[in-house]
């Protein structure tokens, strides 16, 4: 996190009298964003507004030693990837190899996660006009793993955990953990991102329900719209169809009309 946006967090987990680590640097997100020129940075997140173009990052990462563009066509068309290619070489993401092969530039780079938390994190901070931070480690929580982002919206404290997977990588293990993380937080708003078009209702829902009933609460959980999906109007569920902005925006929206909660 900049340090204008670290104080606003900082008071509110210092509220909590919790303490944590800076949010991670650049270094796992696919662009150098702590040295790029601003222009670059906005066309990486103006790109990245569209879900095709994540989807083609993911198989860059996958791909990430040497690939063709006809590697790139398995949630793309070819004409898609060819619009997309040279820009990502213009942003230092890839570098051209050879005739028609190209490389990650940060080879050392395995997951999408980073960058997706970074977006998110930039969402509310340019949509929003919320401060926001990722990657952000608490010291005295009593649990582990990383808080994915965290914001400021109208100084409530919001914590989205950001899931790059599919919903078939995602198990009641893994959602346990992520209400142990909203309990040692007690944010007013907690939101489950999972970047996909498929449909939260068929598994990630239920999932949600069972966790819930596994820590004693009641665990019937709300569709608030589409396959937008609420808990007491303080828990959300949130997919990538049709806009994440959009998405989140509609359940920040009907957080701050119901008032919010702890959970």
């Amino acid at each position: 996190m900049r340090r204008e946006q670290s104080s606003y967090i900082a008071d509110l987990l210092r509220h909590r009298n919790l303490s944590f680590d800076r949010g991670m640097s650049s270094k796992n997100i696919l662009m150098d964003i702590d040295s790029a020129d601003s222009s670059m940075v906005d066309t990486l997140y103006d790109c990245m507004k569209r879900y095709a173009f994540r989807l083609l990052l993911r198989d860059v990462i996958r791909f990430r030693q040497r690939f063709t563009p006809d590697m790139l066509t398995r949630f793309a068309d070819r004409s898609a990837v060819d619009d997309y290619l040279p820009v990502l070489v213009a942003l230092g993401i890839i570098s051209r190899v050879a005739e028609n092969e190209y490389a990650l530039q940060k080879s050392h780079i395995e997951s999408f996660g980073d960058t997706l938390e970074w977006f998110v994190a930039q969402i509310f901070e340019r949509e929003f006009g919320s401060p926001a931070g990722w990657g952000i480690k608490l010291h005295n929580s009593g649990v582990g793993g990383d808080y994915d982002v965290l914001a400021s919206v109208e100084n409530r404290l919001v914590y989205v955990e950001v899931k790059s997977s599919p919903p078939k990588h995602i198990d009641v293990q893994s959602v346990c953990e992520l209400m142990r993380r909203i309990n040692a937080l007690a944010p007013q708003m907690a939101v489950l991102l999972v970047d996909t078009a498929l449909r939260m209702r068929d598994k990630i829902v239920p999932l949600c329900e069972q966790a819930f009933r596994s820590f004693g609460q009641d665990g019937c959980v709300e569709c608030l719209e589409s396959e937008l999906f609420h808990w007491k109007h303080c828990f959300y569920i949130v997919n990538a169809k049709p806009h994440l902005d959009g998405n989140l925006q509609k359940v920040i929206g009907d957080c701050l009309r119901h008032g919010g909660m702890q959970i």
